[in-house]
């Protein structure tokens, strides 16, 4: 099992920038937790998802797939969910 050998962090406004320029008619971002306020200009959960959401001016569908221990931390699949549907995507969860 990988859970536990892998952290760190990621700008999910940057990988969004990039997938909204890009042909795809819909994006799936899968992770395994909250995003980190850090990589992502200081902004909360729920001001992320507004932040992406207003940048998703093309109308893209984002769908969310959370993966391994996802209660590990609070709000993690309220982030993911609340992506998914302001973005008129899907979410789902995997347990790992």
């Amino acid at each position: 099992m990988l859970t536990g050998r892998f952290q760190g962090a990621s700008s999910v406004l940057a990988a969004f920038e990039t997938a909204f320029r890009s042909e795809a008619d819909a994006i799936v971002l899968i992770s395994d937790g909250l995003p980190n306020p850090a990589f992502n200009n200081g902004l909360s959960p729920g001001r992320l998802v507004r932040s992406i959401t207003l940048a998703n001016s093309g109308g893209k569908e984002v769908h969310a797939v959370t993966v391994g221990d996802y209660f590990k931390y609070r709000g993690t699949v309220e982030f993911m969910e609340s992506l998914a549907r302001a973005n008129g995507g899907g979410f789902l969860a995997l347990s790992g």
